[in-house]
C-alpha cells in the first residue's frame, strides 16, 4: 500500500489528488533537518545557501531480509504535477550505492532550482532508498517557515514558503508532523497554530518535540506535561527527540553515534528518564510514523481512487469539450469537415423526421421535442391548414352564423334581409329579428341575403345579359375571400423560419464546442442563409398567392360542387312541397324546376346572383385545396432544401488561410490544454496502478 502511493505520486498524481503522506513541517532551525536525518540516515546539507528550497520526498524500504542486503539509492526532481520521466536531460535520475553520496545530489538540485530563479519551488526532490538500517517509510520535508530574510534574499520568499506549505497543510490526507524545539514558547508556535487551523479536532496532527537539552533547568516540567498529552491535547499525541545539535554537527559526530547518544540522554537524564519510553526517542518514532501512515492509506485508497476517476473524467470531459488542437492544415480541415457534415445531417435529419438517427440529441428532455422539426412543422402546416379552410362563401343553412344576413321563404314570399340572431344547430331552429321562431320546415326556406349581392352586380353590369353571371363581380366575390390566406401564408412561412432558427442554433451549439467556430456558424448560417432563403421564399409565396388571385382551374371537382349545391336548393324545395300525407303535386316539382331549382318566384335578379354566388363558392372550395398542399410544397422546396444546400455550401468556401485563422489557439487556450492533457496522464496512469494492484491482490 505504502508502495503504491509512492508511485501514485510518482505519477503526479498529488498535484490533483491528496495523496496519504506524511509532511514535515516546522519553523526555521527547528531542527527538522536533524529530524529528517536521524530518520533516514541522509545527512542534509548545511550550508545556508543550500538549505530546503522546495518539498523532499524520502521514500525508505528495509531489506534486511533479502539476501547479502546493500544501500541502493535513487536521486531526482520531479517536476511538479507531472510524471516521471527517467530520459528528462534536464533533471536525470541519479542512482548511488553509498548513502553519503545523496548529500551531494541533492545540493546539485537544490542549486539547478536556484539557477532556475526559483529560490523557493514547487518541484520536489525525490529520494528512493533501500538498506538493511532503514525504516519503511516515507516522509516529506518542507521548506522551514522563516519572518525575515538574509541579505540579498527576495521578500516574496517568506509568503512563497507560507503558501506551500498551506497547500500541505490543507491537503485533508495529509498527516501533519509540526516540529517544534523544547526551548520556546511551544504553545505560541506558528506550526501548531496553522495546523489547528486547518486540523482544529487534531484528526491528522502528531508533534514532534526537539532540542530537549536545550530547556533552561527548572523549566522542564512544562514540556513534559505537552509531551504527557496532558496540556493543547493532540489525538496522535506528542513525541521528544534528541538530535545532533550545531556543536555535534561541528564535531563530526556521526548519525549513528547521535542516535546512541539520544538513548543514553533519555534513560540517564532527569526529569527526561522518567517519561514513558513510547514517547521518546527516534526508533520509536520510525515505528509510531510507519504504522501511522499504513493505517490512513487503508483507511483512505478507496476515496483516493473514486475521486481519481471523478477528476479523470471531468479532465476527459473538458478536454473533449475544447476539441482536437487543430495545429496542422489537415487536422483543421478534417475537423471543419466533420463539424459541418455534422450539422448538415443533424438537420437533415430533422427535417425528414429521421430522429432515430440521432437519438442523444432529439431525444433531449430539455427541449421539449422542439428540435423534432418535422414534427413541429407538421403541426404548422395542420393549423395553417385548418385557418385556410374557415375562409369560405356561404351558401347553406349549415354554414350560417349568428349575425348573417338571410333571406327566408314564408307564404311563398321572400322576407329578405333579416339577422339571425341565435341557431341551435342541433335541432336547426331559426329565430330571427322579428321574433318569429320555429323549426326549418316546409313552411319555411332560407338562403343568404342577395340584397348586396344584387346591388354590386347591377353597378358592374356589362354588355353581358342577365343570363350571364357578371365574371368581374364572381372575380372581386373570390379575391375578396383569397386575400384572407395572405396572412396565415405569410405567418406559416415566419414560423418556420422560427423553428428552423432553433433547431439550427442547437445544432451548432451541440455539433463543436469550438466557441470561435460556433460564433462564426452562427453568422453564416442564421444570419447569412436563414435569411437569404427567407427572403427568396417569401418572394415565391407572394408569386403562388398572386396567381391565386387570378382565379382559374381545369378540375372537374369544381361543376361537381356547383351542381352539388344546385341540387341542394333543388332538393330542398322539393322537400317544402310534401304535405301531410307525403304526396307531393307535379305541378309544383315542375314550378321549381322552370325557375331552374333556386326556389319559387324568384327574379331573374335572384337567380344571377344566386348562381354568382354558387359558382364562387365552388371556386373557392376547388382553390383552397391546391393552395393549402402548395404553400407547405413550397416551403419544402424553396425554404427546407435550400437552407439544407447552403449550409453544405458554407463548408466549401473556406480556404486553408481562413480555417487556420478560425482555429488559432489563444495562449490560454494552449496553456490550458496542456494542463488538462497533463492532468488527464498523471491521473490514468494513477488509476492504473491502482487497478494493477487490485487485480494483483486478487490472484
Amino acid at each position: 500500500m505504502r508502495k503504491l502511493i509512492d508511485n501514485l505520486q510518482a505519477a503526479g498524481c498529488g498535484k490533483y489528488v491528496a495523496l496519504p503522506q506524511i509532511a514535515v513541517m516546522g519553523d526555521t532551525s527547528c531542527g527538522k533537518s536533524s529530524l529528517l536525518s536521524a530518520l533516514s540516515g541522509i545527512e542534509f546539507p548545511s550550508s545556508e545557501k543550500l538549505t530546503t528550497r522546495c518539498p523532499t520526498q524520502i521514500i525508505m524500504a528495509n531489506n534486511a531480509k533479502e539476501v547479502n542486503p546493500t544501500f541502493t539509492a535513487t536521486v531526482k526532481l520531479r517536476r511538479f504535477g507531472k510524471q516521471d520521466d527517467n530520459n528528462n536531460s534536464s533533471a536525470p535520475e541519479k542512482t548511488l550505492s553509498r548513502i553519503h553520496e545523496i548529500t551531494r545530489v541533492i545540493e546539485e538540485l537544490t542549486k539547478k532550482l536556484i539557477d532556475e530563479g526559483q529560490e523557493i519551488s514547487d518541484d520536489c526532490i525525490v529520494i528512493s532508498a533501500k538498506g538493511p538500517d532503514l525504516p519503511n517509510l516515507t516522509i516529506i520535508d518542507l521548506p522551514g517557515l522563516v519572518r525575515t530574510v538574509k541579505d540579498g534574499e527576495s521578500e516574496t520568499m517568506i509568503n512563497r514558503i507560507r503558501s506551500l506549505v498551506k497547500r500541505y497543510l490543507d491537503q485533508s490526507r495529509t498527516i501533519i508532523l509540526s516540529v517544534v524545539p523544547a526551548n520556546v514558547d511551544i504553545h505560541n508556535t506558528e506550526i501548531l497554530q496553522l495546523a489547528k487551523e486547518v486540523d482544529p479536532e487534531g484528526d491528522r496532527t502528531i508533534s514532534v518535540i526537539t532540542k530537549p537539552d536545550l530547556v533552561d533547568k527548572g523549566a522542564e516540567d512544562s514540556v513534559i506535561q505537552l509531551l504527557m498529552n496532558k496540556t493543547k491535547k493532540l489525538k496522535l499525541l506528542y513525541h521528544c527527540i534528541k538530535c545532533r545539535g550545531q556543536q555535534q554537527l561541528n564535531k563530526g559526530i556521526t548519525i549513528s553515534q547521535a542516535i546512541v547518544s539520544e538513548k543514553d540522554f533519555f534513560s540517564t537524564t532527569d526529569p527526561w528518564k522518567d517519561v514513558p519510553n513510547d514517547l521518546v526517542g527516534i526508533e520509536k518514532l520510525q515505528a509510531k510514523l510507519a504504522n501511522l501512515l499504513e493505517l490512513r492509506i487503508k483507511e483512505s485508497l478507496p476515496s483516493v481512487q473514486k475521486e481519481i476517476r471523478t477528476k479523470l473524467d471531468a479532465a476527459r470531459e473538458e478536454l473533449e469539450a475544447l476539441g482536437s488542437s487543430l495545429s496542422d492544415t489537415y487536422s483543421r480541415r478534417k475537423y471543419y469537415g466533420d463539424v459541418m457534415d455534422r450539422q448538415y445531417h443533424l438537420m437533415e435529419c430533422a427535417i425528414d423526421g429521421k430522429y432515430d438517427r440521432h437519438p442523444g440529441f432529439f431525444s433531449s428532455k430539455d427541449d421539449n421535442d422542439s428540435l423534432k422539426l418535422r414534427s413541429s412543422l407538421n403541426a404548422l402546416d395542420l393549423a395553417f391548414q385548418a385557418i385556410v379552410a374557415k375562409v369560405h362563401i356561404k351558401v347553406k343553412f349549415s354554414e350560417m352564423e349568428v349575425g348573417d344576413k338571410v333571406s327566408v321563404l314564408h307564404n311563398n314570399a321572400w322576407l329578405d334581409g333579416q339577422s339571425i340572431v341565435s341557431i341551435d344547430s342541433l335541432y336547426k331552429t331559426l329565430r330571427i329579428s322579428d321574433g318569429t321562431a320555429s323549426k326549418v320546415s316546409k313552411d319555411y326556406e332560407i338562403r343568404p341575403s342577395l340584397t348586396a349581392l344584387k346591388e354590386t352586380i347591377s353597378r358592374n353590369r356589362g354588355d353581358e345579359i342577365p343570363f350571364f353571371p357578371s365574371y368581374s363581380v364572381f372575380v372581386s366575390l373570390v379575391q375578396e375571400r383569397i386575400y384572407e390566406w395572405k396572412s396565415p401564408m405569410t405567418h406559416l412561412l415566419d414560423q418556420y423560419n422560427k423553428a428552423c432558427e432553433h433547431v439550427v442554433k442547437s445544432v451548432i451549439e451541440k455539433s463543436t464546442s469550438n466557441t470561435k467556430l460556433r460564433l462564426l456558424m452562427q453568422t453564416e448560417i442564421l444570419e447569412g442563409c436563414l435569411r437569404e432563403v427567407y427572403i427568396i421564399c417569401a418572394e415565391k409565396l407572394n408569386e403562388c398567392f398572386e396567381k391565386e388571385m387570378k382565379p382559374f382551374t381545369m378540375n372537374h371537382y369544381l361543376y361537381d360542387t356547383y351542381n352539388a349545391m344546385k341540387d341542394e336548393y333543388v332538393i330542398s324545395a322539393i322537400n317544402g312541397l310534401v304535405d301531410v300525407s307525403g304526396n307531393i303535386s307535379k305541378a309544383a316539382v315542375l314550378g321549381i324546376l322552370k325557375n331552374g331549382g333556386i326556389g319559387a318566384q324568384s327574379s331573374n335578379e335572384d337567380q344571377q346572383a344566386l348562381q354568382t354566388l354558387m359558382a364562387a363558392s365552388a371556386y373557392l372550395k376547388v382553390a383552397k385545396k391546391r393552395f393549402i398542399d402548395e404553400i407547405p410544397m413550397i416551403l419544402r422546396f424553396q425554404f427546407l432544401d435550400p437552407l439544407l444546400k447552403a449550409m453544405k455550401s458554407v463548408r466549401m468556401q473556406k480556404s486553408d488561410a481562413e480555417l487556420k485563422i478560425l482555429f488559432k489557439s489563444s495562449d490560454r487556450e494552449v496553456n490550458h490544454r496542456k494542463s488538462l492533457e497533463e492532468q488527464i496522464g498523471s491521473l490514468s496512469a494513477a488509476n492504473d496502478l491502482i487497478i494493477d494492484e487490485l487485480r494483483g491482490k486478487k490472484k
